[in-house]
């Protein structure tokens, strides 16, 4: 579970620090490409994307490291934290990384249970 838990919280940290990184969870910013972009490279580069972390997922369970389940699922789950930070007005940012740090937990713990069937 640290592991994961380390992985995810790290991976968000080195997101925030690259601003090219951040625009491209940027609302305004994904509007724009998407508008920009024929609809099956905008298709392709959400695919490349989530297949990469479908892989990590795929990997981690035949190693019996993650619960079954689902890999695209769990996938989703672990590339949802990055949006968090857009939320961080309404979070507050004096309990934003708290928020992180949580989600990052809970989910780290659910999926590396793996004493329980999902």
């Amino acid at each position: 579970m640290e592991t994961l838990e380390a992985l995810m919280k790290g991976a968000l940290d080195s997101f925030r620090a690259d601003p090219l990184l951040r625009r491209m969870t940027d609302p305004e910013d994904r509007a724009l490409l998407r508008r920009k972009l024929p609809a099956e490279d905008w298709k392709a580069l959400d695919e490349a994307s989530l297949g990469a972390m479908e892989a990590f997922v795929r990997d981690w369970q035949a190693r019996g490291l993650l619960v079954e389940g689902d890999p695209r699922t769990m996938a989703l789950l672990l590339t949802s934290h990055f949006f968090l930070y857009l939320h961080a007005d309404q979070i507050g940012e004096d309990r934003i990384d708290a928020v992180i740090a949580l989600f990052a937990r809970c989910a780290a713990g659910g999926l590396t249970d793996v004493r329980r069937a999902t």
